[in-house]
């Protein structure tokens, strides 16, 4: 008992000071990047359901003139040493610039998926495995969504692209269940989901400026069988919850073949 609250003592600790520049996080590890993230509702701390190990995600970033080199940091905690992994390598474990990472254990290895900085058809979500958590290189893909249009200037100028963005993430075992949404529209003053609106995600004919997608894997992360599932067609998202999706405003729990899906809007959680 006293190891549990030991552990929930520091996560919590450690929760509350990740993205500090220049700082010692509680001997998680390091980072020069301090921006933090919008909501944080997605999973930066995960838990070996066998091996009694934790890991520890954030958003890192070198050197500390901007964070060129943003990437996820990552560090383990062993509960039977009651202690982080000494900080050896303080690098992003992605080759290219990325940003709020999530983290889940897989059967015997682990998964990160994180958005990246590049625009239009080249962009995706950064997939990174590994078959042995810890432990060896990483593996990285790319998971990218159906060419879409969007704005990102106030001029109104269009371009396609297959970004995800803001994705969260839980593991069962080598299940992976991910849920990301697509860019957001630059105003916040669209209020109507119609055939009229000319940029966004297209459902049924209308276009939405930001949409939930989830997507599911059964082999760690590596291939995914299901992509793109949209919450309006298969959740029973209505148009008026579509258009009040942001950024980190979900998240999602798993238990056994059981599946929750959480967001949040200006009316409470649905």
């Amino acid at each position: 008992m006293k190891k549990v609250l030991f552990l929930i003592i520091t996560v919590a600790l450690c929760t509350s000071s990740i993205a500090q520049s220049y700082r010692d996080l509680h001997r998680i590890g390091l980072t020069h990047y301090a921006l933090p993230t919008n909501k944080v509702a997605r999973n930066t701390i995960s838990f070996h359901p066998s091996a009694n190990h934790a890991a520890a995600s954030w958003t890192t970033g070198t050197p500390p003139n901007g964070g060129i080199d943003r990437g996820t940091g990552i560090n383990y905690y062993d509960i039977y040493n009651l202690d982080w992994r000494p900080v050896t390598d303080p690098k992003r474990i992605e080759d290219e610039r990325t940003g709020w990472g999530t983290h889940g254990f897989t059967a015997q290895g682990e998964i990160v998926v994180a958005h990246n900085s590049k625009e239009r058809l080249e962009a995706g979500l950064v997939v990174s495995t590994r078959d042995s958590w810890g432990t060896g290189e990483w593996q990285k893909d790319s998971l990218r969504c159906t060419p879409y249009m969007i704005s990102t200037t106030w001029t109104g100028q269009l371009f396609e692209t297959t970004k995800l963005v803001w994705p969260t993430m839980v593991t069962n075992g080598d299940i992976v269940h991910l849920v990301a949404v697509t860019e957001q529209y630059p105003t916040s003053n669209v209020t109507t989901c119609s055939s009229e609106y000319s940029m966004g995600y297209t459902i049924n004919g209308k276009n939405y400026p930001t949409v939930p997608l989830y997507y599911r894997s059964s082999d760690g992360g590596k291939t995914w069988d299901i992509k793109e599932m949209n919450f309006h067609d298969n959740g029973g998202m209505t148009e008026f919850e579509l258009r009040e999706i942001s950024s980190d405003s979900y998240v999602l729990a798993v238990r056994d073949n059981h599946v929750v899906f959480l967001y949040e809007n200006s009316g409470g959680f649905i």
